[in-house]
């Protein structure tokens, strides 16, 4: 008798569900299966072996308990028996690379390897098998093993957020005194789309689903199968290789961390709610303990750039995501990470794409998965806040949400970050904003008099996001979204301050850069005593002569396309007349063009607002742009300008 792998040694399967144990024999006649504690069979099942070798016995759960047990299978010509098997809360974790980055990618993987010894946390991590070849049908096995939390080198290779995610569940349950083992199955693979883990007959059998896989050369069929450039991402493909070998454990709840793959393609990121409901459907009713009150918990995704130029793509995959949690109802929530400082993995080509927070981002989805799990005195935040209406009201837009938690706040004390706003042109500016309510938000621009639309987190490449509602960030949206055309917003870093470096991409894979350089003979830096109420930091531009200055470059996706506002105003600070002009440079010749400052009178105290007409300067591709200052001073102390607020006036305002 041999029982497939995920039934082994050191297992822990869910308490209180029924499992189903399967196996394969030459006996004929039944098949016994039995929970043995201490010596005493405290459940047992059997079933009739039927013309295949194959078999499955299904057998009640007891209660979580610490205590090891034995599982015993036995038939007419022998015996297996599964040693150190522990009852307690188990969680099936799925995805791509942001789900499988290992423990040994975190700069605290020996820590947290450390906490977690001696605890009753154990993970069933599986082998991958060939990649030249997958099959059309489900597998019934595929070797994996269950390692306990003193098998330290088991956990350098499985996924970070499964193990800290356990650790910090074991944890919760802890501190209201139960102690309950927790067991984690990481079932994921990098570079992986959605269609990939569903089954092939489920798939298939939806007429949407299956014009859809059509439409992108992704339907199943004989001719087509491992003749794809991409193996692993056919549909169904890992269903079959890593899901189909795990059937017959149950787990209290689903996690999920996907959705990058699926984002380069519009029809696939249009179809990624409704598959992504069907996946809940067919997971939770496959794996839950409690089909009908299953949890699951979905992280978003971090910031990255999918689209050509620079167009937001990624963002309607995490709108997908709010999507089906409104369509699932309350069984499904998702976790919004886009606050979350971007430590870059360097065991995974220190892509961007891959952040080592996921330590920080497991005790997030982990108070979710709690809140909706197990805070039986529902005092908990279960979701996120999403947006729930978005009202034109004269010449600002007010903007509320839902499931706030204990209100809207930034979480740096900052002006909110990431906040843009559009005319009846579409094209997203950086707006301002107030808090006026716990969850109500005012969104405006000092020059946009007709705003039509707002948009909060939706670039795919802006790094800075800080509004919070409770324990969470908002969660991003766009308001014309559904109208079907993509969103391309320009993120202009260099109008924030509280920003240190902006991403550039198709020129240097991805690394960040400074936004703000020094010219020749100035110097640079952030200075945080003259700035104005509500601004936390300001550009400071000292010069060594007279005549001093800084730049800002183009760069990939975060262009200076200032052709398309009437002016720009410039806050600034200083002790002396000063005068000041834009010198705005083209990459595709070497003149070019200067704007003198207008005067517009003091912005309080030492600070004086100056106004630059844009309107007027020729078309093409800015590279560069530079602030120029000129003061009359022989004191070396005076030569310098604090550069505040920038706002940008579109045009037709």
């Amino acid at each position: 008798m041999k029982l497939c792998c995920v039934f082994s040694d050191h297992a822990v399967f869910q308490a209180l569900a029924t499992i189903t144990l399967r196996g394969e024999t030459d006996a004929k006649g039944s098949v016994v299966a039995e929970i043995i504690r201490n010596g005493e069979v405290i459940s047992s099942g059997s079933t009739e072996i039927g013309d295949s070798s194959r078999f499955e016995v299904s057998i009640n759960t007891p209660e979580a308990s610490v205590i090891p047990c034995t599982v015993r299978v036995r038939d007419a010509l022998g015996e297996t028996v599964i040693n150190d098997v522990l009852f307690g809360e188990v969680w099936f974790c799925s995805g791509q690379s942001n789900m499988e980055l290992p423990n040994i990618a975190q700069p605290e993987c020996d820590e947290m390897i450390e906490k977690i010894k001696g605890l009753p946390i154990r993970m069933y991590f599986q082998d991958y098998g060939p990649n030249d070849a997958f099959s059309i049908t489900p597998e019934y096995d595929r070797d994996g093993k269950w390692s306990t939390s003193d098998m330290s080198d088991s956990w350098k290779r499985p996924s970070a957020l499964a193990t800290a995610f356990a650790l910090d569940i074991y944890n919760r349950l802890k501190t209201i005194g139960k102690d309950i083992p927790i067991g984690v199955m990481d079932i994921s693979w990098g570079g992986s789309p959605l269609r990939a883990w569903m089954p092939g007959d489920i798939l298939m059998g939806d007429e949407r689903v299956k014009d859809f896989l059509v439409r992108i050369d992704q339907d199943i069929s004989e001719e087509k199968w491992n003749k794809r450039p991409v193996l692993f991402q056919q549909a169904s493909a890992l269903y079959n290789r890593r899901v189909a070998p795990v059937v017959g454990v149950k787990a209290r709840g689903l996690l999920w961390y996907q959705g990058e793959c699926d984002a380069w393609n519009e029809p696939i990121y249009k179809m990624y709610a409704y598959m992504f409901k069907m996946y809940y459907e067919y997971y939770s009713k496959l794996f839950g303990a409690d089909p009908e009150n299953c949890p699951l918990v979905a992280s978003l995704c971090y910031p990255w750039t999918y689209g050509e130029s620079g167009e937001s793509r990624l963002s309607y995959v995490n709108a997908a995501f709010v999507d089906a949690a409104e369509m699932i109802g309350g069984k499904m929530s998702f976790v919004t990470l886009a606050d979350l400082s971007s430590v870059w993995c360097d065991v995974q080509e220190n892509h961007p794409i891959h952040p080592t927070h996921k330590y920080a981002l497991a005790r997030r989805m982990a108070a979710i998965a709690y809140a909706n799990t197990y805070d039986k005195a529902g005092t908990m935040q279960k979701y996120p806040a999403t947006l729930e209406s978005a009202e034109i009201k004269e010449s600002s837009i007010l903007v509320k949400f839902k499931n706030v938690g204990g209100g809207l706040y930034t979480n740096d004390k900052k002006q909110i970050r990431c906040l843009y706003i559009a005319g009846a042109d579409e094209y997203y500016i950086p707006a301002e904003s107030r808090i006026i309510s716990p969850d109500t938000l005012e969104v405006f621009h000092p020059y946009l008099k007709e705003p039509k639309h707002v948009s909060l987190g939706w670039s795919d490449y802006e790094i800075g996001f800080n509004l919070m509602a409770g324990e969470y960030p908002v969660a991003p949206f766009a308001t014309n979204m559904k109208q079907g055309e993509i969103i391309n917003i320009q993120a202009k870093p260099f109008i924030n301050h509280d920003l240190d470096a902006v991403w550039t991409f198709k020129n240097c894979s991805g690394y960040y850069r400074p936004i703000w350089y020094p010219l020749s003979g100035s110097s640079v830096c952030h200075d945080n005593a003259f700035v104005q109420s509500g601004y936390s930091r300001s550009i400071l531009v000292i010069g060594e002569e007279n005549t001093f200055g800084a730049r800002v470059r183009s760069v990939d996706f975060n262009e200076l396309d200032l052709q398309r506002y009437a002016f720009a105003e410039i806050d600034i600070h200083h002790r002396v007349p000063i005068s000041a002009k834009l010198e705005l440079v083209y990459s595709d010749d070497t003149e070019s063009t200067t704007v003198e400052a207008q005067k517009m009178g003091s912005a309080g105290g030492y600070f004086e607002r100056l106004r630059f007409e844009l309107s007027s300067i020729k078309e093409g591709k800015i590279s560069e742009m530079r602030l120029i200052f000129t003061t009359e001073t022989d004191e070396p102390y005076f030569r310098f300008a604090n550069v505040g607020r920038i706002t940008l006036a579109p045009k037709g305002e």
